[in-house]
């Protein structure tokens, strides 16, 4: 198993009336898949040491063969003027303007608030990430923060008080998996409680029933052989890089 994987979350909360956040519009995170370097943080930042992830699935998972075709075919790869022009399309559909190099809604600029773990590579990611979300019009503050209180704003606050719109993860497991079931529904799946609104009562939900309901036959094992199973796997793992809420 992977020593340890990294994902950045976004925040897909809707803004309130009259304000807009870029993250709560699908076509905008998707785009910020083709803005993450992953060769260059692989083999610079990590030395060598890193392999890139498209998914949840790394690629000494057991599973990545099953999702290999999903992978291939999703043609993802760092391509900062791809994301560009999906961002624009999307941006102006939504209503922003573009002004002195920054996306505006109405008079206001749309700024990002980025928590970026200090005590590991983490730091240069955000750093890197930051940069290239420059290139798209964002506006981006850096908020470096240790584990406590990036643990506290992020898993802590309801999405919908905007104290975050990206956070660095981290993730550690201590054994393979031969048949995953577990962390597909916690990385994809909101019913298991590990996605923004964290099923915290009161706190705004992020909600995809589709993987909901797909995830939940996964962890159940309610499907008749392998190679339901596997065709479930793909298809929520599928609908998880569709929605793109983290990006790994």
């Amino acid at each position: 198993a992977p020593a340890s994987t990294i994902s950045i979350v976004l925040n897909p909360a809707p803004a309130p009336e009259g304000e807009l956040n870029p993250l709560s519009i699908k076509e905008v995170r998707q785009a910020l898949q083709y803005v993450v370097n992953r060769p260059f943080i692989a083999q610079e930042l990590y030395k060598g040491f890193a392999l890139p992830m498209l998914t949840h699935v790394s690629p000494v998972d057991f599973d990545f063969l099953t999702v290999f075709n999903l992978t291939k075919e999703s043609r993802i790869a760092y391509d900062p003027d791809l994301a560009k022009d999906l961002v624009d399309q999307a941006m102006t559909q939504a209503g922003a303007e573009m002004k002195d190099g920054f996306w505006h809604f109405g008079d206001n600029r749309l700024d990002l608030k980025f928590i970026v773990r200090t005590e590991d590579e983490r730091w240069d990611i955000g750093n890197d990430l930051r940069s290239n979300l420059g290139l798209l019009g964002f506006s981006v503050t850096l908020v470096p923060q240790q584990f406590g209180p990036a643990i506290f704003t992020v898993y802590g606050t309801d999405p919908q008080l905007f104290q975050w719109h990206l956070y660095t993860e981290g993730w550690g497991r201590g054994a393979p998996q031969r048949y995953d079931f577990g962390n597909i529904n916690q990385m994809c799946a909101p019913w298991l409680g590990n996605l923004p609104g964290w099923q915290e009562v009161g706190f705004w939900q992020y909600e995809a029933p589709e993987l909901d309901a797909l995830g939940q036959r996964i962890f159940t094992g309610d499907f008749k052989g392998l190679e339901e199973r596997n065709q479930l796997y793909v298809e929520t793992t599928e609908a998880c890089l569709e929605e793109s809420v983290r990006l790994w």
